[in-house]
């Protein structure tokens, strides 16, 4: 089969090395002038996480109201602008915000990334790559932790301390907890890996520098290939949409039906590492910040906010996560020497990604996985690869995701 992949960032690059194992032909579209430029650039992302992150809460009907006008907490925020902006993915997210509703959830996304885990490390085994991951994922926080899983430990101020030496001596924590199974890893490193593996594959092909002008469609309505805008045409069997927040370029309601997706963004922090504070690589999540070593840096994520760059408050983000990460790390970096960076991506209201076929006959989707589309890149890119080589549902574990993650599933198809 021949498969053109729309977008080079990890998402484009992993569904390609899956689908060049199993024989197929594949072409990859990055409009930059390298790939993984846009999202996948300075990212760190979290493998084997017990409780990840959801937009999807369990909110008494009070706070459902309230949010409608201002969200400034929890794992997803917004402003009033932000969700008249983006109304069907906030509506959809207080809809589904009761306990029963989010409590489903939040079992589906630790079913997924124990999943995408498991799949994550056997494709890094297969391929020999690297991910430069952390030793485990300590977690502090004011109120009580979520049920702890068998191999987590809860830790006094002092073991805290002990797992990572550069934590402030000072603490501003009531609840302190250990996951060796959690892996913090440069998502922007493992994308590089997987660029040079695919050179290996002399099937594949990437074409950078020339964006994606339109999507070539015949007579009866099918997806049969795409333009670049130098004027080049390429054609192919199935065409799969992985640009990230430009995905929505092209997935308009007749591919989809309707859909709830938005543009999410994240403010982020890079420093040096200062040589004592780098001994121990252990990821750090508190108070909304997510903090972990890659490299000879050390890099702070903020929360996701709805909207794109340019619609969310950088310069307030960023102040508040340098604020956040000097009282929580004061000595592991050279907080004086910053580097800011923006990530935003496409995502759906239960943290979930897009993976499969859209209405479009040839054209496929692996879009809007969100909060975690780094962290399940394994896990969409199997799923993809199964059902464009026609397994059928429920065959694999990873086909019984086939359902759960249809880019139609808010369409009610």
């Amino acid at each position: 089969m021949d498969v053109l992949i729309i977008g080079g960032g990890l998402t484009g690059l992993t569904t390609a090395l899956v689908l060049a194992e199993r024989g197929h032909r594949v072409e990859i579209f990055e409009a930059k002038a390298s790939t993984c430029r846009a999202a996948s650039y300075s990212v760190v992302a979290l493998s084997g996480a017990r409780t990840p992150l959801s937009a999807i809460e369990p909110l008494p009907a009070v706070e459902r109201i309230r949010r409608r006008a201002f969200a400034n907490d929890g794992a997803l925020r917004w402003s009033a602008r932000a969700a008249l902006r983006h109304a069907g993915f906030v509506r959809e997210a207080l809809r589904c915000s009761t306990a029963e509703s989010a409590e489903q959830n939040a079992r589906d996304l630790n079913a997924a990334s124990l999943l995408a885990d498991q799949l994550l490390s056997d494709l890094v085994g297969r391929h020999g790559l690297k991910m430069q991951p952390s030793i485990g994922l300590l977690t502090l926080s004011d109120d009580a932790l979520p049920e702890k899983g068998p191999d987590e430990s809860d830790l006094d101020d002092r073991l805290a301390k002990a797992a990572l030496p550069a934590l402030a001596d000072t603490p501003f924590y009531r609840h302190a907890r250990f996951n060796p199974d959690a892996r913090a890893f440069s998502a922007s490193l493992l994308a590089r890996q997987v660029k040079e593996r695919l050179a290996l594959f002399p099937e594949v092909k990437i074409h950078t520098n020339d964006a994606v002008a339109a999507l070539d469609v015949n007579s009866c309505g099918a997806v049969v290939g795409l333009r670049l805008d130098s004027g080049r045409s390429f054609s192919g069997d199935a065409v799969v949409v992985a640009a990230g927040v430009e995905s929505a370029r092209f997935l308009s309601e007749d591919a989809l039906g309707s859909s709830c997706t938005a543009p999410l963004s994240r403010p982020m922090i890079t420093a040096a590492l200062r040589p004592e504070a780098g001994q121990t690589r252990v990821g750090l999540i508190c108070k909304g910040l997510f903090c972990a070593p890659s490299g000879e840096t050390l890099r702070a994520v903020g929360p996701w906010m709805l909207g794109r760059e340019n619609e969310v408050k950088l310069e307030d983000a960023y102040r508040a996560l340098w604020n956040i990460a000097v009282a929580a790390l004061p000595q592991a970096a050279d907080w004086t020497k910053c580097r800011y960076h923006v990530q935003s991506v496409l995502g759906n209201p239960d943290g979930l990604g897009s993976v499969g076929p859209t209405l479009k006959p040839g054209l496929w989707c692996n879009a809007a996985g969100g909060m975690h589309g780094a962290d399940f890149c394994a896990l969409y890119a199997e799923l993809l690869a199964d059902l464009l080589d026609g397994q059928s549902p429920s065959r694999t574990p990873v086909d019984a995701w086939a359902g759960r993650l249809s880019p139609l599933r808010y369409s009610g198809t």
